[in-house]
């Protein structure tokens, strides 16, 4: 009876912890509430000046960093694992706010001041771990634009110079990829990734 009683204890924690998550989750305000700050249409630059940040109760990830970057410039951040270099692009997203330094755009409004939806827009991420729908190549690059047409996809991908890429594909933008078609895509995930977040007209685009 002890031991039954036992088992019966497991689930309802278990419950507890789903339904305390659950309100957590209903209770977190929008991130986008404040319609007073203002929209951008490109981004001509961005400055970065003397970032600190950590996470609460942990010790600094990086107490002094500064870069720029300016339209058509390519810069790369290195460093070991751990040193903050995937943190630094969860903060130009806006995930994360550090403690202290600012992040200028264009020259003059700070990062905090520009709408988050308009921001993020502006952004292509080529992300880590990159997923593959079972789709052709053509769907997993206009899956967050449906309306785009092929003739219109063509257009963007020649300018990019992404030809070459699709001409060595089994049947170019319709070769099925995903778990029913082409597996082991390997380094071309990255290249369509990357081809994704060019054509959905970003003004920056980073990994």
């Amino acid at each position: 009876m002890v031991a039954k009683l036992a088992l019966i204890n497991i689930p309802l924690n278990e419950a507890k912890v789903a339904f305390g998550r659950m309100f957590e989750y209903v209770n977190i305000k929008p991130e986008n509430e404040n319609s007073q700050k203002i929209t951008i249409s490109k981004i001509e630059s961005l400055k970065a000046s003397h970032l600190f940040f950590r996470f609460a109760g942990h010790k600094p990830i990086f107490t002094d960093v500064s870069f720029e970057l300016n339209r058509g410039e390519i810069i790369s951040i290195v460093g070991e694992s751990g040193i903050g270099k995937s943190t630094i692009s969860q903060i130009l997203e806006q995930f994360y706010t550090p403690e202290k330094g600012e992040i200028l755009i264009n020259g003059k409004p700070n990062l905090k001041e520009i709408d988050l939806q308009n921001w993020r827009n502006l952004l292509g991420i080529v992300p880590q771990n990159i997923h593959i729908f079972n789709g052709t190549v053509a769907d997993n690059i206009c899956l967050d634009n449906p309306q785009s047409h092929k003739e219109q996809l063509l257009f963007s991908l020649t300018d990019y110079g992404f030809i070459p890429f699709i001409q060595s594909l089994p049947q170019g933008l319709n070769t099925i990829i995903g778990e029913e078609g082409v597996k082991n895509f390997g380094w071309a995930e990255a290249t369509l990734s990357f081809g994704k977040s060019l054509i959905q007209k970003t003004t920056v685009a980073y990994s």
